[in-house]
C-alpha cells in the first residue's frame, strides 16, 4: 500500500506543477512578459520559489494521505458488505470519494480568486485578470454543482 500511495503522490505532484507551470507560460505569452515576470518578489525569488517548493509539498502530503484514506475504505467496505460485489463497492465510494474531492475544490477555487487578484495584479485589472478569475468562479461553481448532485445520490 505505501509504494501505491507515494506512486499516487508523485503523480499528483508532477500533474499539479505541469498544470501550474503550463498557466505560467500561458500567462507570461499573454502579457508578453517573461516568465521571471512572475518571480520578481522583491527577493530575488527565493520567496516565490519557497512558496512553490511548500505548495508541491502539500500536494503531495495530499495526493499520500487521499490515496492512503481510498485504499483503507475500500478494504473497510469490503469486509463490511462480502456480499455486494467489488464493482458495486468500488462505484459508491468514487462516488463518495467525488463528493469530497468536489467541495475541497469548489472551496480553494473560490479562495482562490481574491488570492489571485493579491497576488498578480500588479498595475491595472486587464482582461486576461478577469477572464482568469472568472474562470476560476466558473470553476467553483460547476465543482459546487457536482458535489450537491453527489450529495442528492449518496
Amino acid at each position: 500500500m505505501n509504494r501505491d500511495c507515494l506512486k499516487y503522490a508523485c503523480v499528483a505532484t508532477v500533474v499539479w506543477n505541469v498544470v501550474l507551470f503550463s498557466l505560467v507560460c500561458i500567462s507570461a505569452y499573454v502579457r508578453k512578459v517573461g516568465i521571471t515576470y512572475f518571480f520578481d518578489d522583491g527577493t530575488g525569488g527565493v520567496g516565490m520559489c519557497l512558496f512553490l517548493v511548500l505548495w508541491s509539498i502539500g500536494v503531495f502530503a495530499m495526493g499520500y494521505h487521499l490515496r492512503k484514506k481510498y485504499i483503507e475504505e475500500r478494504e473497510f467496505y469490503r469486509k463490511q458488505a462480502p456480499t455486494l460485489g467489488k464493482e458495486v463497492v468500488e462505484k459508491e465510494l468514487r462516488r463518495y470519494c467525488l463528493l469530497r474531492v468536489s467541495k475541497q475544490l469548489a472551496i480553494l477555487t473560490i479562495v482562490a480568486v481574491p488570492w489571485y487578484f493579491i497576488v498578480h495584479v500588479r498595475d491595472a485589472v486587464t482582461t486576461f485578470d478577469i477572464c482568469a478569475m472568472s474562470l476560476l468562479f466558473v470553476f467553483s461553481v460547476v465543482l459546487f454543482v457536482v458535489y450537491k448532485r453527489c450529495k442528492a445520490a449518496v
